[in-house]
């Protein structure tokens, strides 16, 4: 089954990489490594829409940004940036399923895991909570 990275995977990576280094002393073709190296580690590629959205709404400055688009253009959108009216339906599902633990659901994991569900692949993640 094909592996969708999601963005706790990606970010747990960027931060590793990036430890210690201002943003002024890492180029465009360090961030793009970083990349196929996360690429390499989990053997896939893919991301969906959201985990793209959540990765670039933790960046905190233009030059983060550029990094950010450079590291995240190495991997491939199943989604092609379209979310259906059914994968709202299956996050609905999903956010409905409250887990024995009582934890919450999130969003973003809920209709990662929908598309993900769409598209008949699993979610590689470091999140607990995401929904099964």
């Amino acid at each position: 089954m094909r592996l969708i990275l999601d963005t706790s995977i990606l970010i747990n990576h960027w931060q590793r990489c990036r430890t210690g280094r201002s943003t002024d002393r890492i180029s465009e073709s360090d961030a793009e490594g970083w990349a196929k190296e996360l690429i390499r580690i989990e053997d896939s590629n893919a991301i969906v829409t959201p985990v793209l959205l959540e990765f670039l709404c933790g960046v905190r400055d233009k030059r983060e940004m550029i990094l950010a688009r450079a590291f995240l253009g190495v991997f491939r959108c199943l989604d092609s940036g379209k979310t259906l009216v059914s994968d709202w339906r299956e996050a609905w599902r999903l956010a409905e399923r409250v887990p024995g633990n009582g934890r919450p659901r999130d969003l973003g994991d809920c209709v990662i895991k929908a598309i993900a569900n769409r598209l008949n692949c699993g979610v590689r993640t470091l999140d607990a909570g995401m929904p099964r």
